[in-house]
């Protein structure tokens, strides 16, 4: 079996963020806030469905594999002695297939029903999950589901009869792709285009960083204007991201608004199937997806401006595909990149509306990473951290003198992309991203173990 691989998607949904201004005067040593702190909480649950389970003799049964990753097991076989590991942060978890009894850190309890592979894959009673992780479990006997709580995330599990699993097996369903004949197009490159036709056309990159899906996004502007980026793979392009102008059969849809770009596009999608998981994004009305038959589409709008088109993202069918889950697998040098993809991603926002973009100040970075590593470390989410220090109280301590400075939080988006997007459309963040006051910014991001982004945004005038 593969090794886990920490989930990722485009499959969409966005965390909750929080908005703190306060201004400190040249003249004095107190703090004086502008206004008081908003509070705005709306961190989603992650929401999967997996539909292969099985009723085998009554007993409800999950496919191992899948059900283990999502609640974010490292899941391993060793060929030799035909164990199966499930490691998550060090809890211990095997069996064989046709085991009765599993072992738990040395332990062993009984199964309600034996281990049982099918085909290729290997399915234990649902129950085991409970045992092995206290995880809460609701069963619906009308659906003939499960639903696993385990933190933020909720996965959902219909079960079929044997006899019904086999008539599905025999006449499988064809998902139907939305047809549209056009391309999307990004200043004259679509997916598919080779990089040397992307050098050819755009020139050369100003930034290149990792995405969370293992590409490399070239981002490209001129001083921020025109803000776009082509995502790399194999020297194909597998990505495109514009907050400027897009074009499907040569129409340009990025001056549309919701509903015209619905009536165009259709339906949006409610969820993105991968394998037997369906991964649900929390409906929006900040943006949409589209599944179109060179990749996912989503399209993002401004609340405070009509609902106006502000930006556009299309992945490529398989590089969507090939990541399983929500988040991407974290890393220092992913959180890095994902730190300049923000930067350049506000002072592309802020230039949109007339502004001057800020320059990157590296020590109020610092003190924004040491905020967002706190945050993944402890699990909160919160201008303040547990013991009462506010974002005022960190700059101080750092050696920080400001005479303005601001500070967004945001936790859960799988990209760079989705986190500002989301900030953009929450009034108190978009006014530190669009303050005319503010000079410098550093940014701050850190995973968490369950590879969960924390994102702090510091703005900053000395």
């Amino acid at each position: 079996m593969r090794n886990k691989r920490s989930p990722g998607f485009s499959v969409f949904f966005f965390a909750g963020v929080i908005a703190f201004i306060w201004l400190f005067p040249f003249e004095d040593i107190s703090e004086v806030r502008e206004k008081d702190p908003e509070i705005t909480t709306t961190m989603s649950s992650e929401e999967v469905t997996i539909n292969e389970g099985r009723l085998i003799n009554d007993t409800p049964m999950v496919p191992f594999e899948e059900t283990f990753q999502e609640l974010e097991a490292d899941i391993t076989w060793n060929e030799d002695s035909e164990i199966y590991t499930a490691d998550r942060e060090g809890d211990l978890l095997q069996f064989e297939v046709n085991d009765t009894e599993v072992n738990i850190n040395g332990e062993f309890y009984p199964l309600e029903e034996a281990v049982e592979r099918i085909e290729d894959t290997v399915y234990v009673p649902l129950n085991l999950i409970a045992t092995a992780y206290g995880s809460e479990i609701t069963w619906d006997l009308e659906e003939n589901s499960a639903v696993i709580e385990e933190g933020r995330k909720e996965i959902t599990v219909f079960m079929q009869p044997e006899e019904e699993k086999q008539e599905a097996e025999e006449v499988p369903e064809e998902e139907e792709l939305r047809e549209l004949s056009g391309k999307v197009q990004v200043d004259g490159i679509a997916i598919g285009d080779s990089q040397g036709e992307l050098e050819d056309t755009w020139g050369e990159a100003e930034r290149i960083t990792m995405s969370h899906y293992g590409f490399s996004w070239h981002a490209y502007h001129d001083e921020y204007e025109n803000y776009r980026m082509a995502g790399i793979e194999n020297e194909e392009v597998v990505a495109l991201y514009t907050n400027n102008e897009w074009k499907m059969e040569d129409s340009s849809l990025s001056a549309l608004d919701r509903d015209e770009i619905r009536n165009t596009l259709g339906e949006p999608e409610q969820h993105i199937t991968k394998g037997n998981t369906q991964y649900t994004q929390n409906q929006s009305d900040e943006f949409d997806l589209f599944q179109l038959e060179e990749g996912y589409l989503t399209v993002f709008y401004d609340i405070h401006e009509e609902h106006s088109v502000t930006a556009a993202e299309l992945i490529e069918t398989d590089t969507e595909h090939n990541l399983m889950g929500f988040y991407g697998p974290g890393s220092e040098d992913l959180a890095a990149d994902a730190e300049m993809q923000m930067f350049d991603l506000v002072n592309a926002d802020r230039v949109k509306h007339d502004l001057e973009p800020l320059a990157w100040n590296g020590e109020v970075a610092e003190v924004a990473k040491a905020h967002s590593e706190d945050m993944a470390e402890r699990n909160y989410f919160s201008h303040e951290s547990p013991e009462g220090l506010s974002p005022f109280d960190r700059m101080n301590e750092a050696g920080l003198t400001y005479s303005r400075a601001g500070e967004n939080l945001a936790s859960g988006q799988a990209s760079a992309v989705f986190a500002e997007q989301g900030l953009m459309n929450s009034l108190g963040h978009r006014e530190n991203i669009l303050n005319p006051s503010y000079d410098e910014l550093g940014i701050g991001v850190v995973f968490s173990e369950g590879d969960r982004p924390f994102y702090t945004q510091k703005y900053y005038t000395p």
